[in-house]
């Protein structure tokens, strides 16, 4: 009980730590107020404008625009706008069509570049609202985001420096990195699922998507591009064809570009940062980002440098992070071990007759749910992907996919774990109580799940709102909406993982137990996702490995799912095992684990689901 004690004050001592370390030195120094505008078409767009503390609209600043990347929000671009507001800059950040809150639906990089126009001018007008001058104007993207403000700065003449945090060249060079597979026809084919209106079998399509095709010697704006040498979604090569193209009009040029060097011609300099050991996700976050956007706008309006940057924010704020989710987890662990305890008379903790099956017959079961398992994820790509119009049947946007998986699981599943309920209650005489139902503590187990469910979704929501990322769901009633939709696949796997599984492991003592059943049942839905995907591929048409960056090895991807799914699971599962350890209550491992994935699934990323 002291050991308990112990731990619960460390974790309450990191859960406030955690976030005042990283919420001060995230947002230090600024003002945020949110600020919406309609587009050129109706839509409308959400954003947050971020001010230097003490900014006075009589003062006269700079004006920054950032759009962030595909699935993201806002949010995910605050740090980077909070610092540059410590410099003295005005930002706008705002939510591209189909995120969060913004109205409507993606078109990636076809109206959002209009979007992306009409959200400087909607800021201009305001400039003496927020003391903007309306002369100089600089804007910033990533991924997606940096597709655009790569057009962006192209078209608009009223942009003077402009930084594409990891753009693309040429949109059909994504297909080329899929070993000549159309891209086109397979994103169009799942795009009546998701949130998205594009058709990329359309040559022209595909062209008007092309930064490379705006691109020239006379790009007015001042072009800073950022890419790391670990992305995965955009090559170096790619942007060095982009700076030959705005130094020279010559792609032909691209190994002369040298990174870190600034290019002059006649209508402004260039330059590419070459971000070292850095992927994706990570880009924007990076201190050397900072250090290089903030230089460039200095550069751009004031002639140089003005003040350095603190590069210990970013630091600072990952160690937020990391503080907040550990306390969390050893808050849910110790609250999880109350929670039990205080029911525990209620509780049926011990099987009846399952401790009487041998090793060998334990083998022999598990080989058999191994294989009926993988034989349900085999027929789900077959079900979903050959029977036309079924995404209608959830009219959640981009859920629809994945809530098919999720309920054609379930189903499938429902005969064959009454299969194995009525052959092992034959074979071994096991009872109701043998595979997780405790009917007397059928009350406490769903008290405990969404006590602790709801506990897990708040500390991680916490976690990365230190990080400037409002872990929210756009729609509450799409959140209960997947929360039902979830809720009979999470208790079928559920079933499979602790009623079937972990329960013939409890004389192996508490934590090992846990630990070897969440390893298993890792395993198991790992090659259950393998077979999913490999079915999944060979219909679809998906190619079994791709290379995606000329820094990265070549990808196997049924390979990848198989580990990252077994990873994920494992870890789920380890959470999940612990709950059912404590109450040996279905119930309760079942809905800790449907609010914290069906809460993810509509907060995070924003919008996506």
């Amino acid at each position: 009980m002291k050991f308990k004690k112990i731990v619960l004050i460390g974790a309450i001592a990191l859960m406030i730590a955690g976030p005042f370390l990283s919420y001060t030195v995230t947002f230090q120094g600024v003002t945020l107020i949110d600020d919406d505008f309609t587009s050129f078409d109706g839509t409308k767009i959400t954003g947050t404008v971020v001010l230097p503390e003490g900014h006075q609209p009589t003062d006269s600043a700079p004006l920054i625009v950032l759009m962030h990347g595909f699935t993201v929000s806002k949010e995910f671009f605050y740090p980077l706008a909070a610092e540059l507001a410590r410099h003295g800059y005005i930002c706008y950040c705002f939510n591209a069509r189909g995120h969060q809150t913004s109205g409507n639906e993606s078109t990636l990089a076809y109206h959002e570049i209009e979007d992306f126009r009409t959200a400087i001018t909607y800021m201009l007008s305001k400039n003496a609202t927020y003391g903007i001058n309306d002369t100089q104007v600089g804007i910033i993207g990533h991924s997606h985001g940096a597709i655009c403000a790569t057009i962006v700065g192209a078209k608009d003449p009223r942009v003077n420096a402009t930084i594409p945090i990891s753009t693309g060249a040429n949109i059909s060079d994504i297909a080329a990195k899929f070993a000549g597979i159309s891209v086109s026809s397979v994103f169009n084919m799942l795009s009546p699922l998701m949130n998205i209106h594009v058709n990329l079998s359309d040559p022209a399509e595909l062209y008007n998507r092309s930064p490379i095709v705006y691109v020239n010697q006379n790009y007015s704006s001042n072009l800073l591009l950022i890419n790391g040498d670990l992305d995965e979604a955009f090559s170096i090569q790619e942007n060095k064809e982009i700076l030959a193209k705005a130094i020279w009009n010559d792609t032909g040029r691209a190994d002369d570009v040298i990174p870190g060097k600034i290019y002059t011609n006649s209508s402004g300099k260039r330059k590419l940062v070459v971000e070292h050991n850095v992927e994706h996700a990570m880009e924007c976050f990076m201190p050397e980002t900072f250090n290089e956007t903030v230089a460039w706008m200095d550069l751009t309006f004031y002639g140089g440098l003005r003040e350095p940057v603190n590069t210990m924010t970013t630091l600072v704020m990952v160690s937020g992070i990391m503080l907040t989710l550990l306390g969390g987890l050893l808050g849910f662990f110790v609250l999880t071990s109350y929670l039990a305890g205080w029911t525990s008379k209620k509780v049926e903790k011990r099987s009846t007759t399952i401790q009487n099956i041998t090793l060998k017959q334990k083998g022999i079961q598990f080989a058999m749910y191994f294989a009926l398992f993988a034989g349900i994820s085999a027929l789900i790509p077959l079900i979903i992907f050959k029977i036309p119009g079924l995404h209608s049947w959830i009219p959640i946007m981009f859920t629809d996919l994945l809530s098919l998986f999720f309920i054609f699981i379930a189903l499938l599943s429902v005969p064959v774990l009454l299969f194995l309920l009525w052959y092992e209650k034959r074979q071994f005489s096991t009872t109701i109580i043998d595979f997780g139902f405790n009917p007397p503590g059928a009350i406490y187990g769903i008290l405990i799940g969404i006590i602790g469910g709801f506990f897990l979704v708040g500390i991680t929501s916490l976690a990365v709102s230190d990080f400037a990322l409002k872990l929210v769901p756009a729609s509450f009633g799409n959140f209960l909406i997947v929360l039902i939709t979830f809720l009979p696949y999470a208790f079928v796997m559920e079933l499979w993982g602790r009623g079937l599984i972990q329960r013939k492991l409890t004389n192996l003592g508490k934590y090992t137990e846990v630990l070897v059943s969440a390893a298993i049942v890792g395993i198991l839905q790992g090659i259950g996702s393998y077979v999913l995907f490999f079915v999944t591929q060979q219909i679809v048409g998906f190619p079994s490995s791709i290379t995606l960056n000329e820094n990265l090895p070549v990808i196997n991807l049924p390979l990848i799912g198989l580990i990252v799914f077994t990873t994920l699971n494992f870890g789920i599962s380890l959470l999940a095992g612990y709950v059912f350890q404590k109450t040996r209550c279905i119930l309760s491992s079942t809905i800790v684990v449907t609010i914290l994935l069906s809460w993810f699934l509509t907060a995070w990323p924003p919008r996506l689901f």
